[in-house]
């Protein structure tokens, strides 16, 4: 048997919003956390995604494939806590997304407001999460306290460059 479930979205461009740093919110995060920004680029899809670094916590991804723009949630620990599994993507109920262009390409920036609800389920209560997003499309890694932020340099098309190890011979 299969259920279709529907959720509420709401997508809008809007080429003057006035964003300038990148903030996550949801009940439970300290004050003060550093906030992770990043990408990933693979062909025509460009993932974004953003957490407070630690030991556990929630992950807001927002993917464009095209003019297609996808929003979601996990949950993520550093033990496999969820049915032997290191995180767990939440069921969204309704989220609304306002974003700057339609279409991306490496060096755009990116502005974006949202705001996520999403189902209960065994592993946490519904939540809610709200903010802004400020970032510049290439495979970029921002670290955000406060509005302050730095570009971590070896991060390219959302990987780590290899080091290249010098011959010992």
């Amino acid at each position: 048997m299969s259920l279709l479930l529907s959720v509420k979205s709401d997508v809008t461009i809007n080429g003057n919003l006035n964003i300038n740093k990148t903030t996550f919110y949801y009940k439970g995060l300290s004050a003060g956390d550093m906030l992770k920004c990043g990408d990933k680029i693979k062909g025509d899809s460009i993932n974004i995604f953003m957490a407070v670094r630690g030991f556990g916590g929630y992950t807001f991804n927002l993917s464009l494939i095209g003019s297609k723009k996808t929003v979601s949630v996990y949950q993520w620990s550093d033990y496999p806590q969820f049915d032997d599994n290191y995180s767990y993507e939440l069921v969204n109920k309704k989220y609304k997304l306002v974003i700057n262009k339609n279409i991306f390409k490496p060096g755009d920036t990116l502005k974006a407001k949202f705001y996520v609800v999403t189902e209960k389920n065994k592993f946490s209560n519904q939540m809610k999460f709200k903010r802004e997003i400020f970032h510049i499309i290439g495979g970029n890694l921002f670290s955000w306290s406060g509005s302050n932020y730095s570009k971590n340099p070896i991060y390219r098309n959302g990987f780590p460059l290899p080091k290249k190890e010098a011959d010992s011979l």
